[in-house]
């Protein structure tokens, strides 16, 4: 009985950069002096920078990158003819949040050559992309009220974040499961189906606009949301988080059948998937 066996090592580098715009993209007016009045449509002051997208400031400025290494290894071997098992296993480390392993164990069993089984358990591991990390804009969108109003999106570690308590990203985890069968009723013609789930933890989404309170405040303690974002004058605040858990499940069926003629073959194949998720859990 034969075994195969595999093995590798990758390094990678991600890295990620934003220049800072045309000053006038992003200051109060083409000269920049908070003394000259510039009105906007409903008579209130003006918001700095150019409407709809302000560019990027050099406060949004950035140029960072990170680095990660990865060890693999895998093995099949056949038990029997008809019985195949395999294992894998992949080790990564990464310059900014740390290593992880996840795993994989599959098995085919082919009783004849009509019909197979197949089954597969695994882990999975996302760590957040460097976009996602290192990102961030001030645009005008529609608030709550349908008003204008000039959206931060903050990046990690960010200023607001640590206003707001939001811890720095983290990787998204996942386990994953799937059954399958193949049915070969003819040499030309195959037919799979295969149930499959995956639940992932931490997943990265994308937070709702963050607004001040309406209303009166006292203090600045009646207030902390507005008692943040004034100061950078920012009308609402957004950013990436590991806010949900999920849990997808679903069936994908494929047919494939092949013509053959002498010196051509003619592949027709039709793939049919259904699939569901769902929110299992919520980190406010």
């Amino acid at each position: 009985n034969r075994i195969n066996f595999a093995t590798g090592f990758e390094w990678r580098r991600d890295g990620y950069a934003i220049d800072a715009g045309d000053p006038v993209s992003y200051q109060y007016g083409r000269t920049n002096n908070p003394a000259i009045v510039i009105t906007n449509q409903t008579g209130g002051p003006a918001a700095s920078g150019t409407q709809g997208f302000p560019g990027y400031t050099p406060a949004t400025a950035v140029d960072d990158a990170r680095h990660n290494i990865a060890l693999y290894a895998d093995v099949e071997h056949n038990i029997t003819p008809q019985l195949l098992v395999g294992a894998a296993a992949r080790w990564e480390k990464y310059s900014d949040f740390g290593s992880t392993t996840t795993g994989k164990l599959s098995l085919r069993y082919d009783p004849s050559r009509q019909v197979g089984f197949r089954g597969t358990l695994s882990t999975g591991f996302r760590a957040p992309s460097v976009q996602q990390k290192f990102y961030s804009s001030v645009s005008t969108n529609l608030n709550a009220a349908g008003v204008l109003t000039e959206t931060l999106t903050a990046r990690e570690g960010s200023a607001v974040t640590k206003a707001f308590g939001i811890p720095n990203l983290k990787e998204e985890t996942s386990k994953n499961g799937s059954v399958g069968i193949v049915l070969r009723p003819a040499s030309n013609f195959s037919l799979t189906a295969d149930l499959w789930r995956i639940d992932i933890d931490n997943r990265i989404v994308f937070s709702s606009n963050i607004a001040p309170e309406s209303g009166p405040c006292a203090t600045a303690a009646a207030c902390p949301i507005k008692a943040i974002l004034d100061p950078l004058k920012v009308g609402q605040a957004q950013f990436f988080t590991n806010a949900i858990d999920t849990e997808t499940k679903g069936l994908d069926i494929v047919a494939e059948h092949a013509t053959r003629w002498p010196g051509t073959t003619l592949v027709l194949s039709a793939q049919l998937d259904f699939n569901r998720t769902e929110v299992t859990g919520r980190h406010s």
